[in-house]
């Protein structure tokens, strides 16, 4: 039996949202620690890369060529510090999530070595470039096309396809529930990227506005919100696909 003939005989489960939501916080409290811990060992260093270059882009590059190439190499740190980061931070919640009863010998490592970095990075700018081609069409094709390619990576991550193939697999699983996909899609978006830019607005106050306060501040949210979205790309994954999480 092929591996696609068994994923068509696996029993989907329907995405219901608020049942969705209620498993991300379940989730969310089951694995709370060992979440908190990889957020704080593979987020935090790059919170600090997030808040050093916040201001490229504003620095005028008309004093030579010199400048304009090391803007263009901060930018190009930056991408792919958060890129790495974002892979790196889905990977081992995937793991985790799947694995459970293997969480406690989870190392860094064993996520380093078991992610297909190069296919997670092709597909990343593939996803990347189609939603923004879909934005530019007027934002509807671009919010269609987020939710149709939305599980591309964890499938990448979980199945061990190629970036093409997951991301037709993903269209595949998504199309016969839409809309239920789409209510959780975007609300889980807009609402973690609202969440940590409110949270570190307002905490950048009490930590104060030096580059430490504000590395603390970005640090913290994002240690706190990312495993919400980490956990909801799974959850709706393994619904799909008839999979169980351990």
């Amino acid at each position: 039996m092929t591996a696609d003939s068994s994923e068509e005989q696996a029993v989907a489960r329907p995405v219901q949202p608020i049942s969705t939501y209620r498993q991300i916080g379940a989730l969310y409290r089951r694995h709370a620690v060992i979440l908190l811990i990889l957020g704080v060992v593979i987020l935090t260093p790059l919170a600090l890369v997030e808040v050093l270059t916040r201001d490229v882009g504003t620095i005028d590059t008309d004093e030579g060529l010199l400048l304009s190439l090391s803007n263009l190499v901060v930018v190009a740190l930056r991408s792919a510090s958060t890129l790495f980061g974002e892979i790196f931070y889905s990977g081992a919640v995937a793991l985790l999530v799947l694995h459970s009863h293997e969480s406690s010998k989870l190392l860094l490592r064993d996520v380093y070595r078991k992610l297909p970095f190069g296919r997670l990075v092709a597909l990343d700018f593939l996803y990347t470039g189609i939603v923004f081609v879909g934005v530019v069409l007027l934002i509807v094709p671009g919010l269609i096309f987020m939710t149709w390619f939305w599980l591309s990576g964890a499938i990448v991550e979980v199945e061990g396809r190629r970036p093409i193939a997951a991301l037709r697999r993903s269209r595949n699983l998504v199309r016969g529930s839409f809309w239920p996909t789409f209510a959780v899609v975007i609300p889980l978006t807009l609402g973690t990227s609202f969440l940590s830019g409110l949270g570190a607005h307002l905490t950048v106050d009490v930590l104060g506005h030096s580059m430490v306060g504000e590395w603390l501040t970005e640090a913290i949210w994002d240690v706190l919100v990312t495993p919400l979205y980490a956990l909801g790309v799974i959850v709706v994954l393994v619904r799909l696909s008839g999979r169980r999480i351990d």
